[in-house]
């Protein structure tokens, strides 16, 4: 998965199945070890739209945009630790609906989430491990704006309904300058759209 689900607005989109996978896991604790052992269970999936931000990169400017992606998520892998893992490839494609500048996002590699603790307030901290190429921003036509790919894992907090509220490099083996900045993604971006 790519750094930036922020940008569309889309954030937590992604993040619910770690939410029901986080109590899974707790149950799963249980549960003898022979039952851990079993096939993980496995999902298929596509999934594409459009949408609009109309603060985007708090900018207070407007950007339409398409997103597409598709892969195989494993809901419960059977690897000790992990509670979400998934292999993803999309595009996302960023228009400055006044003056036509568009941006492409692409993405594509595993993902896998290890459940780290589970916080008094019902949220949790994971551990994110991403492999590949976590995003690559370019204009259309034009040069690489910007790649982050390799290896990085990183400890992710959300609150008890699944918001993002913090994360933390453990791992950099990259380059990843949007995760080390946190803000290289949206400077890129805002300015090849002319915002």
């Amino acid at each position: 998965m790519r750094f930036l689900p922020s940008l569309t607005g889309r954030g937590n989109l992604w993040r619910v199945p770690f939410l029901v996978c986080a109590v899974v896991v707790v149950a799963l604790a249980v549960v003898s070890t022979g039952a851990l052992a079993a096939n993980p269970t496995v999902n298929h999936f596509s999934y594409s739209g459009t949408f609009t931000n109309d603060d985007f990169c708090g900018t207070g400017a407007t950007v339409d945009g398409t997103f597409a992606a598709q892969g195989t998520e494993w809901l419960t892998p059977n690897q000790p630790g992990i509670f979400y893992g998934n292999t993803t490839t999309g595009t996302d494609t960023y228009t400055n609906p006044a003056n036509g500048n568009m941006v492409v996002i692409n993405f594509a590699g595993p993902f896998t989430a290890s459940l780290v603790s589970i916080n008094p307030d019902g949220g949790w901290t994971e551990l994110d491990t991403h492999k590949g190429l976590t995003e690559q921003i370019k204009t259309p036509q034009g040069p690489l704006l910007l790649r982050d790919v390799g290896y990085a894992q990183l400890l992710v907090t959300f609150d008890g309904d699944g918001n993002f509220l913090s994360s933390q490099i453990v791992l950099d083996n990259g380059p990843h300058p949007d995760a080390e900045s946190g803000t290289a993604g949206c400077d890129v971006i805002t300015s090849a759209l002319g915002l």
